[in-house]
């Protein structure tokens, strides 16, 4: 699996500048008591892997490449890491995620890279234009 790190913008909702309205300065906070506020409206969901060694993730954001749907979750504990997760139905129709394979990897996690990118240019250029 390729590892990433996930960055936050901060926003001017709250006295930090993380978004989320509370009033604690993020400094006097661990990390994982950071994410809980900044995630608290986040679905959380555990993965159980086949040692049965149980994994909790934020689900951080959801996007569709080439015809699939794809799952970012986040670990709720230091080393924060994301990964990607493809959404699949079963005949019932209930939801899943399955693990991507290695021929389609790095391609969704650049394409969820660029999407990223884009967003934080997009942001820099509405700040620029609400400066002007």
């Amino acid at each position: 699996m390729i590892e990433k790190n996930l960055f936050f913008a901060p926003h001017d909702d709250c006295a930090c500048g993380c978004g989320c309205s509370h009033d604690e300065n993020p400094a006097e906070q661990s990390p994982e008591e950071f994410l809980e506020v900044v995630f608290e409206d986040s679905e959380m969901i555990e993965i159980v892997d086949e040692d049965g060694e149980k994994y909790e993730f934020y689900v951080v954001d959801e996007f569709d490449f080439e015809d699939n749907d794809y799952c970012v979750m986040m670990t709720r504990e230091d080393p924060f890491e994301f990964l990607i997760a493809k959404i699949e139905d079963d005949e019932s129709g209930e939801s899943f995620l399955v693990t991507l394979e290695e021929d389609e990897e790095d391609a969704v996690y650049a394409y969820y890279d660029e999407l990223l990118e884009n967003s934080t240019d997009d942001e820099d250029e509405e700040v620029t234009e609400d400066e002007a």
